[in-house]
C-alpha cells in the first residue's frame, strides 16, 4: 500500500510539471458517420423542381439528432438552400435548371458525404430519319421534333416548330405540333460534298431548343 502511494505521488509530480495535458477523444458515437443523397425525379425534364433528400446516420445506424447541420453543393443548376438541418436524421433541398445537362449535388454532414446525379432533359429532342445520304443519289432524311411540358406531356396541338439548317435544303422553316411531333424534310442533293455534316435546329418558343445530324456518305 505504501508503495502505491509513493508511486501515485511521484507521477503527480511528474505530472505538475507538464503543464495541459492534450487527451485526443475519440469520435463521438453520435456523429454523423453515413451520407445518402437520393434525387426525384432524378431524370427530370429542364424547369423541374427536384427534391434532394439526404439522410444522416450515426455509427450505430440510427438518424444523427435533430438539428445536425448539412451543407449541399451542385456543379450546375440553381439549389436551395446550400445549408438546412435534420429532422429526424432527414434534410432536403430543391434543384431547378433552365437548361439540359447532368449535375452532381453533393450533401456533407460532418466528415461525411454522398451525392448524387441529376440529369435534366430537354424539352425539344429531334431526330433525323435516316441519318446518312449518300452523295451519289442525294436523297431525304425526315427530321421529326418531339416537344413536352415540363410535366412530361405533349405540348398543345398546333404549337409552332420553327426548323433551321445548316446545309441542305429544308421543305419548310415552320410546323406545328400534332401530339407534340412536327416535321419537316431535309433534302440533301446528289454531289454533296463526302464528310458533310449537316445540322437541323428545331426551336419551340425563345428558349427550347435542340438538333440532329445528318451526314453525306460516299
Amino acid at each position: 500500500m505504501g508503495r502505491a502511494v509513493w508511486i501515485l505521488a511521484i507521477v503527480a509530480m511528474i505530472c505538475a510539471g507538464c503543464g495541459e495535458v492534450e487527451w485526443f477523444p475519440e469520435t463521438a458515437a453520435d456523429a454523423p458517420t453515413s451520407v445518402t443523397v437520393t434525387a426525384s425525379p432524378a431524370s427530370p425534364l429542364i424547369n423541374t423542381s427536384v427534391t434532394i433528400t439526404v439522410n444522416v446516420k450515426q455509427a450505430d445506424g440510427t438518424a444523427v439528432a435533430d438539428g445536425t447541420t448539412v451543407s449541399l453543393t451542385t456543379t450546375g443548376g440553381t439549389l436551395a438552400p446550400f445549408s438546412t438541418t435534420t429532422t429526424g436524421g432527414t434534410a432536403t433541398a430543391t434543384l431547378t435548371s433552365a437548361s439540359s445537362g447532368s449535375f452532381t449535388v453533393t450533401a456533407s454532414a460532418g466528415t461525411a458525404s454522398g451525392k448524387v446525379v441529376v440529369a435534366f432533359q430537354p424539352l425539344v429532342t429531334v431526330a433525323a430519319n435516316p441519318t446518312t445520304i449518300s452523295s451519289t443519289t442525294g436523297g431525304t432524311s425526315v427530321i421529326t421534333a418531339t416537344v413536352k411540358n415540363t410535366d412530361g406531356t405533349p405540348v398543345a396541338d398546333g404549337t409552332t416548330v420553327t426548323f433551321a439548317t445548316d446545309g441542305g435544303l429544308l421543305s419548310a422553316s415552320s410546323d406545328t405540333t400534332s401530339v407534340g411531333i412536327a416535321t419537316v424534310n431535309l433534302t440533301v442533293a446528289s454531289g454533296a460534298a463526302v464528310g458533310s455534316v449537316f445540322t437541323v435546329t428545331a426551336q419551340q418558343g425563345t428558349t427550347n431548343s435542340n438538333t440532329a445530324t445528318v451526314s453525306v456518305t460516299p
